[in-house]
């Protein structure tokens, strides 16, 4: 009781002192309530524990730290306007603000990329000749033939030349055809012969030209001779 006496003697006093100033004389009055009504709970605070009356005390216990942050904010306010009071004659910042350097420096902890991995990236630069080159010396790595593709879809691109021994549609792409080899389509060209259908007739014609207008003349001759030797006729 002696304290919250004192404290509120002294809160009056700075109130005399600032009683001119409103907006400050506000405040102290404002800090005095809140003080007040703290050291009232204070009290009631020591009832409830003497009375083990729980229930009270919770709801005490909270009214007391909204009020104690009430006034913890009253005197802060306070306190910030009074010392913008003594200071304002202090000159101002000469501090300058310097702008920030556009310059990014390269990490020297960042991972190197891999050979791999900027090779791949080129691809992207690639004109589509390139890129088909590439897929074939790819394709040439792992053994696979991009002159005979074994399936059983047609797409647009393609056209069905022929039904082999086995039962199956081979076809190739037209536009890529003259790319083959004459010994290759020699090789077909036997293989439609012997499965006897209207699809096979019509590819025999279309291969018997490809195979003529050849410009490996040489290897043709070589496997008609063969061709001969196993009772095969090519005209």
């Amino acid at each position: 009781l002696d304290l919250r006496f004192s404290t509120t003697e002294a809160l009056k006093a700075v109130q005399d002192v600032v009683k001119e100033d409103l907006v400050l004389n506000k405040k102290v009055l404002e800090a005095i309530e809140a003080h007040t009504m703290n050291s009232t709970h204070l009290t009631e605070l020591l009832t409830l524990i003497k009375n083990l009356n729980f229930q009270g005390l919770k709801y005490l216990v909270e009214s007391l730290q909204a009020t104690t942050l009430t006034q913890e904010e009253h005197l802060a306010s306070w306190a910030k306007q009074g010392k913008a009071i003594v200071t304002d004659d202090q000159p101002e910042d000469q501090r300058k603000l310097v702008p920030t350097s556009k310059e990014v420096c390269l990490d020297p902890d960042a991972p190197i990329l891999i050979k791999k991995v900027v090779e791949e990236s080129k691809l992207f630069e690639m004109t589509k000749t390139e890129v088909i080159k590439v897929v074939q010396e790819e394709a040439e790595k792992i053994g696979l033939d991009l002159k005979k593709i074994i399936s059983v879809k047609a797409e647009r691109e393609y056209g069905i030349f022929f039904t082999d021994v086995f039962g199956d549609q081979a076809f190739q792409r037209w536009n890529d055809i003259h790319k083959v080899g004459v010994d290759s389509l020699v090789s077909d060209l036997v293989m439609a012969l012997m499965v006897k259908t209207q699809e096979n007739s019509r590819f025999s014609l279309k291969l018997r030209k490809l195979i003529v207008e050849h410009p490996d003349q040489e290897k043709l001759q070589s496997k008609k001779v063969k061709l001969e030797a196993l009772v095969y006729k090519l005209d």
